[in-house]
């Protein structure tokens, strides 16, 4: 009995606590806070990535990142809505130590690489019937991510014109 009890257990209870933990942060995620950012053309291109539609997010005018930020740092943005807009902005930076409550409601975890602030919001994989389409980002375009209580960011969708690329492309 023992003898096929415990390779059963060896088994059954990685799994376990690897669906938790992947339950635990998709029911974060799902529970936070909806937001809507600008975005820019970067450079797409990138022969090794596939069919990815690469972005610059438009934070607003409080960088996220400081000008002598050359090395990698983990970084926090506050975000709030603008007023009359769906559009999201960064309002302040925090280090993202965990000491203490954090100073905003809504932030998001990233990382200042070379002055430029990484969420891993950044691309989107896109089809590739979709990809001769995309190759340039179309203007007023802007991506809908969904941020939890932690500041973990998730990429939903990029919409163009207030609509999902799908739905905007097909017209």
């Amino acid at each position: 009995m023992k003898s096929k009890t415990l390779p059963l257990l060896s088994v059954v209870l990685p799994l376990l606590v690897m669906a938790g933990w992947v339950a635990t942060i998709e029911w974060n995620l799902q529970s936070g806070q909806q937001v809507e950012f600008a975005v820019g053309g970067y450079d797409p291109r990138d022969l090794l990535s596939g069919h990815f539609v690469t972005y610059a997010v438009d934070y607003g005018s409080v960088p996220p990142c400081a000008e002598d930020a050359y090395r990698t740092q983990e970084q926090c943005v506050c975000l709030t809505q603008t007023p009359s807009s769906t559009l999201w902005t960064a309002t302040s930076t925090f280090s993202c130590d965990g000491a203490g409550t954090p100073p905003c409601e809504v932030f998001i975890k990233g990382q200042c690489r070379y002055r430029r602030f990484v969420a891993g919001i950044e691309r989107l994989y896109i089809p590739e019937s979709y990809s001769s389409q995309l190759a340039v980002l179309p203007p007023a375009s802007t991506i809908r991510v969904r941020v939890s209580k932690s500041g973990l960011g998730r990429l939903e969708t990029l919409l163009i014109g207030g609509r999902p690329y799908q739905e905007a492309l097909t017209r």
